[in-house]
């Protein structure tokens, strides 16, 4: 669903930066930022921790943590708070614009499509401002909690 493309050259693009800020790139920092880059959809770095793929470099969750903000200082990762819980990330794509939906029930995230327009509207409204990307968190009932909270009123009568 997303329009993201992978970027291939992403652990070398971190590594340079890295070293220009004269900081040390590793193997494990290196893969941290190659899963990263390329793992599909939106995530958590509590994801990116669990994935066997760093399980061969015995990956400190620090090192993700510290990998996955300079992505996204760097450009390369995208960011999304929507409120309590972990920021979610994903790869950097085109789009300029992201639609949320957050379940206020079981805390669920999903990526919507951005309707045409919305982000040309959102970022004209930021005229002053330089704007890079805009978030749009739509909070509502997931169809899953919908259809319990519809058993459960059943179950009741």
């Amino acid at each position: 669903m997303s329009n993201t493309t992978p970027t291939p050259d992403a652990a070398q693009l971190l590594a340079d930066y890295v070293r220009q800020r004269g900081g040390r790139h590793t193997q494990e920092r290196a893969a941290v930022a190659r899963l990263a880059a390329e793992r599909p959809g939106l995530w958590t770095c509590a994801d990116l921790c669990a994935s066997p793929e760093l399980e061969t470099f015995k990956v400190a969750r620090a090192t993700v943590y510290n990998t996955v903000g300079l992505m996204v200082e760097l450009g390369l990762l995208r960011s999304h708070y929507v409120g309590e819980g972990a920021a979610l990330y994903e790869a950097r794509g085109a789009e300029a614009c992201a639609v949320l939906m957050v379940c206020s029930h079981c805390g669920a995230v999903k990526k919507a499509a951005t309707p045409d327009g919305i982000a040309q509207a959102l970022m004209a409204a930021a005229k002053a401002w330089s704007p890079e990307s805009a978030d749009v968190v739509v909070r509502g009932v997931c169809p899953a909690c919908r259809r319990r909270e519809r058993r459960r009123k059943k179950a009741q009568e």
